[in-house]
């Protein structure tokens, strides 16, 4: 009975310990050795106590930090080696290193887990939520002394109840409080105040069954005994045998007595009535000397256990300090109840402010909260509970609500049941409620943010590591993204890598591998596709976090896979339309640049064309250059085909606009089109049925077909094919009118469409990126000039090309041109040579231009029609002339482009002088894009550079008459 209250009274001393520990928030290495230094005083035979933390393998590197930064810079989790020192420990799940020691000693770190006696201590601790005692095991500290037992107490993050008998929630399991005991010392003192001499006895750990582990061996105090009487005392005749079950362990306790006391209390026949009266007389004598030191040694134990009361009370009421606990005492039958001071102050008032009886306490708690609360403590006083535990909310002094957590038990009942006495504690919680309100806030968001992933593109996915890379989880939302849905995927009836897309599998293997053996914690792959279980194809974006076992092993894959098909498809789209733009502008500034060097040419070649021609003029029939001089002007008129070209490609040739019928120039054109293309190909031609006409150049629309069909023949070769030519009706809309050239500016609407269709060799991307550039050709003996040509022609008609091609299969070219009802009239295109019949003037022209060539060329030519001229260098010297001389200048023939003052600006000028003066002007460009605002302020006419004497004169007798 001795035993089993010491071992009870140690217990006792570590659950208040254990209760100290979980009713604080934090509790300081001061803290702790202010709250064990009484407990070692009252019980020596401990020798020492520790704090013992758990720690996740996760959070040992940030627990070790935070413990060095702290001051003590050589702490680590330890281990003993199998050569007895202290090594860091291996790496594991968890650990429970040794954090506070009193008294202190170097064994701090120490891994309780790294012992297998205290290691199965802590997981049984954390089983069943009890505290346990170890089998004999050596003393951290202690070398060299008998073995000890340890003492291990758990400690909860929060638990329920006052007892130990609550449910064991391993994952609320804060550390491990532990104590070794000199099991020897409390033998000792027992077996001083209760056996008498000679007698023998042996403590074994019997746990595990017989034959058990020895714990502590006395050998009576009066003599010695060898290890042989060891052996006897198991075999002794005269045992006593008694089992003692001690937290989680069983102990065997044997005694017998010593071979001495038998032989002085033997028999012997002479002095039987001798020794029998005398060992009566001893025994009375012994027995009443006995029961008075009984009686002195009970007196001092009352006495010890008075003063042990009165420090176990100020031990309470420093644990209840520390806890930050309000204790109250209730004496059901007189309705008083006796509060402390913490019980007052937690609700803001002062001692004696509130009445202590139970009714006080009824008017303080909520009115929403008093009926669940009342219910809940006469369960308990009912005796239906084995204890009462309540949070509710109590009014303090200056009006808020404060939260309690209200603890209590009946400690005491009558007879019948009824309770006399209930005793419990307050403690305010109000910041743990606050800060539930904020969890379950964060909870609902989450939640919420959780629903997103039910419907939305992002699919949750935790992959196994290997070859396959097997799901093991997916979000719910994978059956309308991926289409399997989620059992599919678990089952493993569909693996992840099976619906990669075949050709991005290798590099998504490969991205894996290299980020995995970095050693990242997360990464993020290039966009890939997968396939759908319906076929279709998704791009997704894959954002990933690798889990790593214990050793630090990559063990599993999670991450999120976003269908991003449309950001891609609108990506595509974008640089499509920037890759058309940045061709169109490119196609722009070349037809800018083909445009300046037509004009600049046609300058040029209007002196040669000019002076050739009144050369030829002047020249007889017979003349021996004459042929000479005519082979200049054939070869001049040439020259300025090509730049009428170059004119066309910048969308600034020349247009005679009418309505025309598609269908008639093709069939008109036919016979020459089958003349013009291979004797190995077919020709087709399909038409289109009542076609509308369209507004457009009649001669410009015979070359884009003559072109093509040319081109579509050369690509050909010598080889077997089709040309189809097809004509037809169709509508445009946006979208299809974004996938063509020379879109930019078209209508949704009806079109004519003029088709060529070939079988030859097709284009790769990189021919057909470049078909409409100026001086790109992929012919041996090709200017580059005819597609280039073309594209301006459709561009003049406001028109759009869809070019379909492939290496090695054909290509089928396609030009759109606006369905245009209208009634404009036509403007007529110079022939260089009309053939005019002779004509001459009479009167002054003034002629301005700033090239000196042509201003001469001019000069003799309007002198051979008859006129008289005067000329000037640019627009502002031909203001200040006809400032002088307006009435007697007839004509005017205008450059357009001049330093100092344009052609456009001086044309204002002088009709601002004499408003009815006859205008022509003259440019390297046609009419339609140089005059069309000049036109509508009153020009008279205009002629284009190049020209001959007779388009000079045609242009003069129209403006000036016969």
């Amino acid at each position: 009975s001795i035993i089993e209250r010491e071992i009870e009274a140690h217990l006792n001393e570590l659950h208040a310990l254990r209760r100290f520990w979980e009713n604080s928030d934090e509790v300081t290495e001061h803290e702790f050795r202010h709250f064990v230094a009484p407990i070692r005083v009252r019980h020596l035979d401990f020798a020492g106590f520790v704090w013992a933390p758990r720690v996740l393998d996760a959070d040992r590197f940030t627990f070790e930090e935070k413990i060095r930064g702290a001051g003590n810079e050589e702490y680590a989790i330890r281990e003993t080696s199998p050569a007895g020192d202290m090594v860091e420990a291996g790496r594991r799940e968890q650990y429970f290193p040794i954090l506070f020691r009193e008294p202190p000693h170097d064994s701090l770190g120490w891994d309780l887990l790294s012992e297998p006696e205290r290691s199965a201590a802590v997981a049984l601790v954390r089983e069943t939520g009890l505290a346990v005692i170890t089998g004999p095991t050596d003393c951290i500290g202690r070398p060299g002394r008998e073995p000890s037992v340890i003492f291990c107490e758990p400690v909860f993050k929060a638990l329920k109840g006052n007892d130990r008998g609550e449910s064991p929630r391993s994952s609320e399991l804060m550390g491990v409080i532990a104590s070794s005991m000199d099991l020897g010392g409390i033998m000792e003192e027992v077996t001083q105040a209760v056996l008498p001499a000679g007698i023998h006895y042996l403590i074994q750990d019997v746990t595990g069954g017989t034959p058990g582990v020895p714990l502590h061996f006395h050998v009576s105090r009066t003599e010695e005994t060898d290890a042989g009487e060891v052996e006897a005392l198991r075999g002794s005749p005269l045992v006593f045998t008694k089992s003692l079950d001690v937290a989680g362990r069983r102990w065997l306790i044997t005694c017998t007595p010593a071979p001495y006391f038998l032989d002085q209390h033997g028999s012997n026949t002479r002095w039987v009535g001798l020794a029998a009266g005398l060992f009566l007389t001893v025994f009375f004598v012994g027995w009443l000397q006995r029961e008075q030191s009984r009686a002195a040694g009970v007196e001092s134990l009352v006495e010890l256990r008075t003063e042990a009361l009165k420090e176990s009370e100020e031990h309470l009421e420093l644990a209840l300090h520390g806890a930050d606990l309000g204790v109250w005492d209730w004496n059901v039958q007189s309705d008083d109840v006796a509060f402390n001071e913490r019980w007052v102050t937690m609700l803001g008032y002062e001692v004696g402010e509130i009445e202590p009886h139970s009714s006080s306490w009824g008017k303080l708690v909520h009115p929403e909260d008093l009926a669940d609360v009342e219910a809940v403590l006469q369960a308990h006083l009912d005796g239906r509970r084995d204890h009462y535990e309540a949070e509710y909310r109590m009014r303090s002094k200056s009006g808020s609500w404060v939260w309690i957590l209200d603890r209590g038990r009946v400690v005491q009942r009558d007879q019948e049941g009824r309770p006399l006495r209930v005793a419990g504690t307050h403690l305010d919680i109000t910041d743990r409620k606050e800060a539930e309100k904020r969890i379950d806030a964060a909870n609902r968001a989450l939640l919420e943010e959780q629903s997103l992933f039910k419907k939305g593109p992002a699919v949750i996915f935790k992959w196994l590591r290997g070859p396959e890379w097997s799901v093991e989880y997916v979000s719910e939302n994978a059956l309308d993204v991926i289409g399997y849905d989620v059992q599919s995927w678990i089952s493993g009836e569909i693996t992840y890598s099976e619906i990669v897309f075949p050709e991005d599998l290798e590099r998504v293997r490969k991205e894996v591998a290299s980020f995995t053996d970095l050693g990242v914690s997360s990464f993020e792959h290039k966009p890939y596709r997968l396939v759908r279980k319906d076929g279709g194809i998704i791009w997704v974006a894959d954002f990933t976090t690798v889990w790593r076992d214990p050793d630090g092993e990559p063990a599993h894959y999670l991450g999120y896979v976003l269908d991003i098909t449309e950001r891609k498809r609108a990506e595509e789209q974008k640089q499509e339309a920037e890759a058309r733009v940045r061709h169109a502008q490119k196609l722009e500034g070349l037809g800018v640049l083909a445009g300046g060097i037509a004009h600049d040419f046609n300058n040029i070649l209007t002196g040669i064309l000019g002076n050739a021609d009144l050369a030829l003029h002047e020249l007889g029939p017979q003349a021996p250059v004459r042929r000479n001089v005519e082979e200049i002007v054939s070869a001049s008129l040439h020259a300025a085909g090509l730049a009428r070209q170059m004119l066309a490609y910048s969308g600034k040739g020349s247009f005679v606009v009418g309505p025309i019928d598609i269908n008639r120039i093709v069939r008109e054109m036919s016979d020459l089109l089958r003349a013009a293309s291979s004797k190995k190909v077919v020709f087709r031609c399909e038409f289109g049925d009542d076609l509308p006409s369209i507004d457009g150049d009649e001669t410009q629309i015979r070359q884009i077909v003559l072109n093509l069909v040319t081109n579509a023949s050369e690509a050909i070769g010598d080889e077997n094919g089709v040309i189809v030519l097809r004509t037809g009706k169709q509508f445009c809309d946006r979208e299809f009118l974004k996938g063509s050239y020379l879109h930019e500016d078209q209508e949704e609407g009806p079109y004519i469409f003029l088709e060529v269709s070939d079988t030859g060799c097709g284009m790769d991307e990189k021919t057909k990126s470049r078909i409409f550039d100026p001086f790109f050709t992929t012919k041996f003996a090709g200017r580059g000039l005819g597609m280039a040509a073309v594209l301006g022609i459709v561009r003049g008609h406001g028109g759009a090309i869809k070019i379909d091609t492939e290496e090695g299969t054909g290509t089928t070219i396609r030009f759109l041109f606006p369905v245009v009802e209208s009634e404009a009239g036509v403007t007529e295109a110079l022939d260089p040579r009309p053939g005019l019949q002779e004509w001459s003037g009479s009167g002054t022209i003034l002629v301005v231009d700033d090239d000196a060539m042509i201003r001469g060329l001019a000069t003799r030519m309007l002198e051979h029609l008859g006129f008289e001229v005067i000329t000037a260098s640019d627009g502002q010297e031909a203001v200040e002339i006809f400032k002088d001389r307006a009435q007697m200048i007839a004509c005017v023939l205008l450059d357009l482009t001049m330093p100092r003052m344009g052609g456009e600006e001086a044309f204002a000028e002088m009709r601002g002088i004499r408003a009815d003066v006859p205008v022509i002007l003259s440019s390297g460009y046609n009419k339609e894009v140089v005059a069309e605002e000049i036109s509508a302020k009153g020009l008279a006419g205009f002629v284009q550079k190049p020209y001959v004497l007779e388009t000079l004169a045609h242009v003069l007798k129209k403006v000036l008459g016969p």
